[in-house]
């Protein structure tokens, strides 16, 4: 691609582990990852609202109007035709994310339209009209768009009569976080562990009560949760009440530590129903690691997972969980559904294999 610059917009990591979520990951490695293959970035990053007071919501007002102030200057001295990567937020964003496009489209920038999440369908089906229009206006202003998951391509295509390039680009694990394999050699002890935002919507409870049953049943089980409590309140319920033996609650830890715990850890839980539930980053690491998904089909788990896991209905019960658990439990079958797992990481969603087939196509729609 003779092109190499890239304009980046979206929710940013600031490198100051403040921001979080699956948009902020998926947009560091996407950036990072232009950057390694020598492209020149320039990134606007979207305004955080960091705190809920008058002082917060008024510098969060200000910071946008910084952000188009950074954005008519970038749109305007950027050479024609330069590439634009934007993931948008959709949602009650759309009416802000329109005037963006109005500013791209003006100074005739080539628009990358990026659609994460799994709140896509749910924002388009249950918005007003205005809300549609406004949003189909964003949609048919992209040269291409990438999805992350698979039923965006034809439900795109076909609500809003899309005709431009389009293609799957989901959520990548990085090469080097992807084992070779994995022997599981006993199940003395079956190690759970669940690592991401912590509440009730993404099944904190039912991780704690499919822990609470094995051990009822005589199983040998030690379940890890890693992550943050959604707000205070919560952290101080299921903190003082934890009296589970083997189940332990661990902040945030860094990539290296989780690792660890993963290298010793046989199934990932996930038992989500969030509604907007879409590629979940954690899950493709866990079965990087070896680890046996155990998820709801939420979101788009079901195509990842495949026959690499257990997947289980979205308003499955705890017994019904630990039921599936006990049904596969012996050395052979689990060594099998854990070689599965990587192999599905490393032939879908490895970096290698998603980030070349990006540039690939990108070269395909913009080859100059």
């Amino acid at each position: 691609m003779k092109r190499n610059k890239i304009v980046y917009i979206g929710i940013i990591d600031d490198g100051l582990g403040k921001i979080v979520g699956g948009f902020a990951t998926a947009n560091k490695r996407n950036v990072d990852e232009y950057k390694r293959r020598q492209f020149d970035v320039t990134c606007i990053a979207y305004p955080i609202l960091k705190n809920k007071n008058l002082l917060g919501f008024i510098s969060y007002l200000f910071n946008w109007f910084r952000f188009f102030f950074k954005l008519i200057k970038t749109a305007s001295s950027t050479p024609k035709n330069t590439i634009v990567h934007f993931t948008p937020l959709y949602k009650y964003f759309i009416y802000i994310e329109y005037f963006i496009i109005k500013i791209l489209t003006i100074n005739k920038l080539r628009i990358l339209l990026d659609i994460r999440a799994g709140s896509f369908i749910n924002y388009v089906e249950n918005g007003s009209s205005f809300y549609f229009s406004t949003l189909k206006n964003v949609i048919n202003k992209a040269d291409l768009i990438t999805v992350e998951g698979e039923i965006y391509l034809s439900y795109i295509e076909k609500k809003f009569d899309y005709k431009n390039a389009m293609f799957y680009y989901p959520n990548y694990v990085l090469d080097k976080e992807i084992v070779t394999k994995k022997i599981i050699k006993d199940l003395n002890t079956i190690r759970i562990l669940y690592f991401g935002r912590i509440n009730y919507e993404k099944g904190i409870e039912t991780i704690q009560e499919v822990h609470r049953l094995l051990l009822e049943k005589n199983i040998n089980v030690e379940t890890t949760v890693i992550g943050s409590f959604e707000n205070e309140e919560l952290e101080n319920e299921f903190l003082s009440n934890n009296n589970l033996s083997s189940f332990k609650f661990l902040p945030p830890l860094n990539k290296k530590e989780i690792n660890k715990i993963m290298k010793e850890s046989i199934f990932f839980i996930f038992p989500t129903k969030h509604k907007g539930e879409g590629h979940s980053n954690a899950l493709t690491e866990a079965m990087a690691y070896g680890l046996i998904p155990i998820v709801t089909d939420n979101g788009f788990n079901k195509q990842i997972v495949k026959d690499s896991g257990l997947i289980l209905n979205k308003e499955a019960t705890p017994d019904e969980y630990v039921d599936e658990i006990l049904r596969i439990l012996n050395i052979q079958e689990i060594n099998r559904l854990s070689k599965s797992a990587i192999d599905n990481i490393k032939s879908r969603f490895s970096q290698e294999q998603v980030v070349n087939n990006f540039f690939q196509k990108l070269n395909e729609k913009w080859e100059a």
